[in-house]
């Protein structure tokens, strides 16, 4: 064994010294040098060999071959947790990118996708117990909806407040599914189940965000009954598409309250110009995956704002009172119930909404003798008694073959309607500013939290998925 080490440093150590390109040796010394390197190599061999043979050193090509025979062991992919790791550093840093987040590029992403992320943040948080990130991270959400959404963007841009009311709704269904509550989790997979939050409740946040849902939800409506507004004149009291009907009566010489129904803007008419404009909300609403039980629910304040918009200017046009203007009207309310069949929004308070405008223009239709008082009260029961005599009272024939109304009957029916309707309400003009309760149903969602990856649009290197 000594001799093996004696051999083997002497090799060692005469290698390294004719290996060095500083010393400059004479021809001989050289010669000399490669004979005795020569020599300390085959001395070497033998001891190996020696080795072998005694059992000590283990044949190299053996154990090359042996190894060949073993099966590969290879390192198994851990199963992702479902959740980002961070620093507390970092927090500024992915809201900004996230609450950044164009609409244009949005669209593009899985629906939720900003929640999605915060929400894995959220479970990081949760599972390294650390209370400050968490409130960090959620407060500083809230914020920016509460003081960037709500208060300026959506007067500017409307898809950036149905973009965050998508990711703001997910983001609580996300809290409520993950919370290890009975009442939420009945749907999750086992594994969505082992991935609940196990240190922190979070209702009180789930609240907050809740609330916040409501702001921005309540700031597009209010958005969107004003892009819509001018179109209550144009498009539904105004707009003629019936041809060969003549509404040509005797006016007080007032102007029109809106040129957009005569003028053509392109070519397009004032009520497909409103049709296009309800399609580009509800456009916008489908591909920011906004909960399918809202839609109807916002279309529903539109048509009650468009209809409250109309009606109130039928009130005070006599010009507009008159049969032919009721047939034309009602065909125009047509266009309105008839693309919310196309877009699949099928709920009856969406027609209710309409209903006064629709009861307005088919009492300008009606016969209006003493025979069909009841038959009027029936059919305008969504008109207050106000509406339907002032109604009445500014209507006009339109040719001499048509009677005036009569004061006799005028008389009759509102004292018909005033016993048949002793505790209704008898406003004249209609509450534009009515409020809808918006209701937010639970939405759990069936999307694996390990299969959530970050795009590079949305720039959060940061984040280390595990």
């Amino acid at each position: 064994d000594n001799g093996y080490g004696s051999v083997k440093s002497s090799y060692t150590a005469r290698s390294t010294r004719t290996s060095t390109p500083d010393q400059q040796q004479e021809p001989q010394e050289n010669y000399d040098l490669k004979n005795e390197f020569k020599k300390l190599q085959e001395q070497l061999k033998e001891a190996n060999r020696k080795l072998v043979e005694a059992g000590l050193l283990e044949d190299s090509a053996e154990k090359i071959n042996s190894s060949e025979l073993l099966p590969v062991v290879r390192k198994k992919d851990r199963e992702a947790k479902g959740m980002f790791e961070f620093q507390a550093e970092d927090v500024p840093i992915i809201l900004k990118q996230l609450l950044g987040l164009k609409p244009k590029i949005a669209i593009k992403l899985l629906p939720g996708l900003p929640a999605y992320i915060l929400f894995m943040c959220i479970r990081y948080t949760d599972y390294i117990q650390n209370e400050n990130m968490l409130q960090t991270l959620m407060l500083g959400y809230g914020k920016h909806m509460k003081n960037v959404v709500v208060k300026k963007l959506i007067d500017t841009d409307i898809d950036i407040g149905i973009l965050w009311l998508s990711n703001t709704l997910r983001l609580v269904h996300n809290l409520k599914q993950y919370s290890g509550d009975e009442h939420f989790c009945r749907e999750n997979t086992p594994t969505q189940n082992e991935q609940c939050l196990m240190s922190y409740d979070l209702s009180e946040f789930r609240q907050m965000l809740s609330d916040q849902a409501v702001a921005i939800c309540q700031a597009i409506l209010k958005r969107m009954c004003i892009m819509v507004q001018p179109y209550a004149v144009a498009a539904i009291l105004e707009h003629e598409a019936i041809s060969g009907l003549t509404t040509s009566t005797p006016t007080s010489g007032r102007s029109s309250s809106s040129d957009l129904q005569n003028k053509k803007d392109n070519g397009i008419s004032a009520i497909d110009q409103l049709l296009e404009l309800l399609a580009t909300f509800h456009r916008s609403l489908i591909q920011h995956g906004v909960d399918p039980q809202l839609p109807p629910q916002l279309f529903i304040k539109v048509f009650y704002n468009l209809c409250a918009h109309a009606l109130n200017n039928l009130l005070l046009r006599k010009e507009y009172c008159h049969w032919s203007k009721g047939i034309q009207i009602r065909y125009n309310l047509s266009h309105l119930e008839q693309w919310a069949r196309d877009q699949k929004l099928y709920d009856p308070r969406l027609t209710d909404a309409l209903e006064p405008i629709i009861q307005a223009s088919q009492l300008l239709q009606a016969r209006k003798s003493d025979a069909d008082m009841e038959g009027v009260a029936e059919m305008c029961n969504k008109l207050t008694i106000n509406q339907i005599l002032k109604l009445l009272n500014m209507y006009t024939p339109m040719d001499s073959y048509e009677e005036n109304v009569s004061e006799k009957f005028i008389t009759n029916i509102t004292a018909f309607l005033t016993e048949k309707r002793k505790d209704s309400s008898n406003a004249l003009m209609m509450d534009i500013n009515e409020t809808f309760a918006l209701e937010f149903p639970f939405n759990p969602s069936k999307i694996r939290l390990e299969d959530i990856e970050i795009p590079e649009a949305i720039k959060l290197r940061m984040l280390k998925k595990i």
